[in-house]
């Protein structure tokens, strides 16, 4: 009995202290090692691709990551406000909006989309709308939102042009966050959208304090961290043999995820006519269909480099097919 006990106690103060102690000191020498080889002889704070502007990469990210989100009828979530330096989300009413140069209320032009729409890893005067105000003259709205897909653009544009002056102009820049929403092992319905209810009801609970962050228990923090590590890097092992032997590869699943969005763009578009305003449509490129560099880029999935490929091509088939055809950037 009492080696019994003893060999309990050692077992506890393995689980506890020494692997939670030795994953610490790991990941120390990595982020170490991560440190060691970063670019030298740079501005302290300032990452290499914002060096140009000046901008505080770190204190950007950091403002990014403190973004939060709060579910909504039909669109299913939006931002809410944030002020920052360098990350701005405004409110006008039931409204939420990155800051963007030339932002006003009666705009000329409109922009909707996902995190590259809304300007992830930029700052408010780097976004897209942005530079469009630049170089035109223009006064924008930047209605893009980080996940978004094509279908909750539509409902949002719906309730923009029921309660905001009309622009001149609609711009919806979409095509990687469909695919990637409607061909996940998680989603399973077309349409859907990212931020699940799971997603809220874990996010109130943290709001509650049934679900302490972390930051508010150090301790239980350090050594639940690497058993968290462990099981999330086996999640992604699981996601990926299902993502493997799924139907989303077969090619009527992703003809029918190509159609959804090409349908929310036509019902864009019919909506658009009716109230005068020009729609333009931008099938986004992403690293597997761009013609971009990719040499500083790590193994690319093979699995999500077909699904793409396949799903941009039925994409560009059916717009073909359609008035869009006149109207689509790609």
């Amino acid at each position: 009995m009492k080696k019994f006990f003893l060999s309990c106690i050692l077992f506890f103060i393995i689980l506890v202290f020494i692997i939670p102690t030795t994953f610490g000191i790991l990941k120390a020498l990595d982020d170490l090692v991560e440190h060691i080889n970063e670019p030298k002889n740079l501005p302290p704070h300032h990452l290499i691709n914002y060096t140009r502007e000046n901008i505080d990469a770190e204190l950007l990210f950091k403002e990014q990551n403190e973004l939060t989100y709060s579910p909504v009828p039909f669109m299913g979530f939006r931002s809410d406000p944030y002020q920052g330096k360098y990350y701005n989300i405004d409110k006008l009413g039931q409204f939420t909006f990155r800051r963007s140069i030339n932002q006003a209320m009666e705009a000329d032009v409109w922009f909707f989309g996902g995190s590259t729409m809304e300007g992830a890893g930029s700052s408010d005067n780097t976004t897209i709308p942005s530079y469009f105000a630049k170089i035109t003259g223009n006064k924008v709205i930047n209605f893009g939102v980080s996940s978004y897909n094509s279908r909750q653009e539509l409902d949002l544009m719906l309730n923009a042009i029921l309660h905001l002056k009309k622009p001149k102009q609609v711009v919806f820049y979409d095509g990687y966050n469909d695919i990637a929403h409607h061909c996940n092992s998680r989603l399973k319905l077309i349409p859907q959208y990212f931020r699940t209810e799971e997603y809220f009801s874990n996010y109130t609970k943290k709001l509650s304090g049934e679900i302490p962050e972390h930051n508010d228990n150090p301790l239980f923090y350090f050594v639940t961290y690497p058993y968290k590590y462990i099981y999330n890097r086996l999640q992604t092992k699981e996601q990926l043999n299902l993502k493997t032997n799924s139907p989303w590869l077969n090619d009527d699943y992703l003809k029918k995820v190509a159609k959804s969005i090409v349908e929310a763009w036509l019902t864009a578009d019919s909506i658009l006519q009716k109230h005068g305003i020009e729609f333009t449509p931008v099938l986004q490129p992403n690293i597997f269909t761009s013609t971009s560099n990719k040499d500083h880029l790590q193994k690319l999935d093979d699995i999500e480099k077909d699904m793409y490929l396949k799903g941009y091509r039925y994409i560009k088939k059916y717009i073909s097919e359609t008035t869009l055809k006149r109207k689509i950037l790609s």
